[in-house]
Formats: C-alpha cells, structure tokens, sequence
C-alpha cells in the first residue's frame, strides 16, 4: 500500500474497521473476504475476522460467515448469521469453533430443523 493511501488519522482508520476485500477463493463452498490491510495493521491480525459467504443464484447473501484470527485455539470462533426466508422471517445466529467451520452446513441444517420443531409444536398446542 503507496503512502497516499494510508489514513492520516486513528478515525480514518476505523473506517477501515469490519472492511473485507474478496479473495477470489473458495473454502468450504464459501466464498472468502479477508479483513482490509488497514484494519490488520491497525488492530492486528489477531484482532480481525475473516468472512464467509454463500451467495444464491441471484448474487443475494443468505449466509454469512465471520471468524476470529485470534491465536487462542479455544476463543477462535465463527458466528454464522442467516434468515429462514422465505417461509419464516426468522433471523438465526449460531456460533461455533473455528475447527468445525467445514460442518456449516450440517450446522445451518440442524439449526433450522430445531427452529421449525419449535415452530411446529407451538401450532400443535
């Protein structure tokens, strides 16, 4: 990164906070955004996330993946975030270990499956 480009200022920086640039790889069947150079020297390596991304067949987001850097194996978290549309207008959000972001699918589906139980026996009741 050319000088020209560097903040000038510890508020110009935070704009770069939660900024991901695409990698162009695929991991996992999720497209991969790394944190923005600024945000990295700013707070660290440790201190970013990277994200993750499935896309349906009309370049909408329907899930998204954010995982910690950190260097502590038991705090190296991924929160994944989607909704139940279009059959319910539910927002879900599960976290998990880092280690089992290869299970996200097997995770969402178990997920969704617990929340329609519930949905389910309450219309049962």
């Amino acid at each position: 990164m050319n000088e020209k480009d560097q903040p000038k200022s510890k508020a110009e920086n935070y704009k770069f906070h939660f900024k991901y640039l695409p990698t162009k790889k695929i991991e996992e069947g999720l497209e991969k955004y790394i944190p923005h150079p600024i945000w990295v020297e700013f707070y660290d390596y440790e201190d970013t996330d990277d994200l993750y991304i499935q896309k349906n067949n009309e370049n909408k987001v329907i899930t998204s993946i954010r995982c910690s850097n950190t260097n502590v194996d038991l705090a190296r978290k991924c929160s994944m975030t989607w909704t139940l549309e279009p059959k319910m207008k539910i927002l879900l959000k599960v976290t998990f270990q880092r280690s089992n972001l290869k299970d996200w699918k097997l995770i969402k589906r178990l997920s969704e499956e617990e929340v329609n139980k519930l949905f389910i026996n309450k219309m049962l009741d």
